[in-house]
Formats: C-alpha cells, structure tokens, sequence
C-alpha cells in the first residue's frame, strides 16, 4: 500500500531503492546457473538474446524472477468471480 492505495512491489520497495550505488537490476536475462565459491553464491551466469552475461556480487547475489511459462498475470480471488478461483484451487 501506498498512499492508501494498491502499489506494486516495483513501485514499493525497488524503485526507491534503484539510486542506491550498491545495486544493480537486469532484466530480460535467463538465469543459467549461480557461480559458487565454497558453497557460497559469489555470482550469476544468465544469457539475454544469445549473450552469455556473469554478474559477479561481493556481499550478497538476490534472484526474482517469474516462471518462464508466465505469459499473464496470475488470478487472484479479489479480482476474480468465486467459480474461476475455485477450479483453480
């Protein structure tokens, strides 16, 4: 919520935190595995249009993302009628 009104996690938390020199947001890129150091996560190896991308992390490696199957948003029940819910479970 902000201002009393539905905001999206984008406008909420990442947005405001995009100046924040410690940061850095891809999109578009299809995550292919961690890089690992010891067990620990150190990085990510993705490709976006054919391009092998690393991305390297000092402190921490975060990874959001949605199913690759995901062509709409998802259903929630305060927007849909109760028998479009119900045959989703």
């Amino acid at each position: 919520m902000r201002d009393g009104r539905r905001a999206s996690t984008a406008a909420c938390y990442l947005q405001p935190a995009m100046a924040r020199p410690n940061l850095t947001v891809e999109t578009h890129v299809h995550t292919l595995g961690l890089r690992l150091d010891a067990g620990r996560a150190v990085g990510v190896v993705g490709s976006r249009l054919g391009e092998q991308l690393a991305f390297g992390a000092e402190r921490e490696v975060i990874l959001s993302s949605a199913p690759a199957t995901a062509s709409r948003p998802p259903t929630s029940s305060s927007s849909s009628s109760p028998s479009r819910c119900s045959r989703r479970g």
